[in-house]
């Protein structure tokens, strides 16, 4: 009869450091603090932790782009159906196809699932929200939102979240289609490893100027599984990416 063999495989995850500084001077935090009632030490420590969250998003997200396994593109120019008038929100279908196209090739890649969730910029939702035969509806009030402006903003056919993010190489703004399951933490490709949470150094007086500054830091790692034969699945599996070039409303 046939057997099935099961290996348990060990992986180093190696922790990586983000630091970020602000200073100010002690006039500055007197000032806000008589004239507005503002801490600002307050402020400055939440600005900065947002900004070291901002990063990290960034940088999972550009990961995620890179490790995708499945590349596709949609090119909006070449959807004019052979010269024939049509109507914007057809050729926006397009796009819509093409995203079901790749959550499928995800399912036979990984063998666990169709692609569940994208990740797109607001100009590739706005087309998304006006694709002819596609259903978008809207997220519910009070959805995720993280520091950067990722949020879940609504399901594409039912089935795919859908997560508006501000990318910061405009004009490259591609699609990001991926799996996650629900059968536990370890059902996916990609794992963010935090070692050490976000951790303050308190405030720091300069000796030279007297001014105050105050540093986070943070530690953590990052895995993907890349060898086939010896797991379930390759990382890049799950994760599949969409071009666009020459996007139009009219």
């Amino acid at each position: 009869g046939r057997k099935l063999q099961l290996s348990v495989l060990k992986q180093t995850v190696e922790a990586g450091s983000r630091k970020l500084q602000a200073k100010w001077t002690t006039e500055a935090a007197q000032d806000m603090a008589a004239s507005h009632g503002m801490d600002l030490e307050a402020e400055i420590t939440a600005a900065i932790s947002a900004e070291i969250t901002s990063e990290i998003d960034n940088e999972i997200i550009n990961d995620l782009i890179a490790l995708a396994g499945t590349v596709e593109t949609y090119d909006m120019a070449a959807t004019d159906f052979t010269g024939v008038p049509s109507y914007v929100g057809d050729r926006h279908a397009v796009l819509g196809t093409l995203i079901n196209k790749v959550a499928n090739e995800i399912a036979r890649k990984t063998r666990r699932g169709a692609g569940n969730f994208i990740v797109v910029s607001p100009l590739v939702a706005s087309v998304l929200q006006s694709a002819a035969k596609s259903v978008f509806a809207p997220a519910v009030s009070g959805s995720f939102d993280s520091p950067n402006g990722t949020k879940l903003i609504g399901t594409l056919n039912g089935s795919i979240k859908v997560y508006s993010y501000v990318y910061h190489d405009q004009g490259n703004e591609p699609i990001l289609v991926g799996f996650k399951g629900g059968s536990g933490e370890l059902d996916s490709g990609y794992f963010y490893c935090p070692y050490i949470p976000l951790m303050s150094s308190g405030v720091v007086m300069d000796p030279n100027s007297f001014n105050p500054a105050v540093s986070l830091m943070t530690r953590y790692g990052k895995a993907t599984f890349v060898n086939s034969a010896t797991s379930l699945a390759n990382s890049a599996d799950f994760y599949g990416r969409i071009t666009v070039a020459n996007l139009s409303f009219r």
